[in-house]
């Protein structure tokens, strides 16, 4: 409808993962895009802990609509949000030349996360 083309259109004109905090706040993620895994409310967290995306599947800043959200809800909870990735020996029987390309990318990220002052914490083991 109406909102999906406004969403589509917002997003079209933002570079996501290049643009500052402000305009990605302003990016609506569609409310029946999320799911709740459990009933704890955001705006309950203490002051000054961070909203943590743990990354997996989309191990990207941009049309990250994940992390959108958990941008979103960061600011909605006057927290800082912080992007998590556990690095596994096992990581989807992955071979050397897959994890090889798999951290090539994780440190884009890193980079990326970098120049939205959003901190990036690569964890190994299981």
């Amino acid at each position: 409808g109406k909102v999906k083309k406004e969403v589509e259109d917002e997003v079209d004109s933002a570079k996501v993962g290049k643009d500052s905090i402000e305009r990605l706040a302003k990016i609506a993620v569609l409310p029946e895009r999320t799911r709740a895994l459990n009933h704890k409310n955001v705006q309950s967290c203490p002051k000054g802990k961070p909203v943590v995306y743990w990354m997996s599947r989309d191990q990207r800043v941009q049309d990250n609509w994940a992390m959108l959200y958990a941008q979103q809800q960061a600011l909605e909870a006057g927290a800082p949000l912080a992007v998590c990735f556990n690095l596994v020996d096992s990581f989807l029987g992955a071979g050397l030349r897959q994890f090889g390309f798999m951290l090539r990318g994780l440190k884009e990220v890193e980079e990326e996360l970098r120049e939205l002052n959003i901190p990036f914490f690569l964890l190994r083991g299981d």
